[in-house]
């Protein structure tokens, strides 16, 4: 018998929870800098440099930072979709929405970072998070993935106003620029 698994548009399977995340953190209400995390591809564990043009198989992710933790680690909001294998072995990209984890940048020196603004506000954030809550996935099949979902968040988020369209030009470009791809 076949396994069959409903995914609604934000690619989450039924009767499968999402990751949990640092629920005890309030947002902080002033401005705060916004970034793209690039992630470099993983092969069996192991960052492993692709020598491509474009780097497709990189992890974005859309984040902030709002405070420490007790040990000390960043405590950081983050929104992004994850790459996961289904019950029937399809691999498959899900939309959790957005959470807060606990992250120490001085163990992942391989990511980049780029601002995507110096300053957003809290009602800008809050903005930006429907907008990522609200974007569905794609198939991975098509083409499509991780970086296409960032880049279409960002648009999103200057057709409403919170970032300008040269801000989501300079993020772009620099992100997809062969001197970054090629530090991954």
């Amino acid at each position: 018998m076949a396994i069959r698994v409903c995914v609604d548009k934000f690619g989450r399977p039924s009767g499968r929870t999402g990751p949990v995340g640092l629920l005890s953190y309030k947002e902080p209400t002033h401005p705060l800098p916004v970034k793209l995390i690039i992630c470099p591809p993983h092969t069996g564990g192991h960052t492993s440099p692709l020598n491509t043009q474009l780097n497709r198989s990189a992890h974005w992710m859309l984040a902030w930072d709002i405070g420490f933790t007790g040990s000390g680690n960043v405590a950081q909001r983050r929104f992004q979709i994850i790459p996961e294998e289904l019950p029937t072995g399809e691999d498959h990209l899900t939309n959790w929405g957005g959470l807060i984890v606990a992250d120490n940048p001085e163990d992942h020196p391989e990511r980049i970072y780029i601002s995507i603004k110096d300053k957003m506000t809290f009602s800008q954030r809050q903005v930006l998070g429907e907008i990522a809550d609200g974007m569905p996935v794609r198939r991975p099949g098509s083409g499509w993935n991780g970086q296409d979902w960032c880049l279409e968040v960002l648009a999103e988020a200057s057709k409403r106003g919170i970032m300008e369209d040269a801000e989501l030009r300079r993020v772009a470009q620099l992100a997809l620029s062969p001197s970054l791809i090629a530090r991954l």
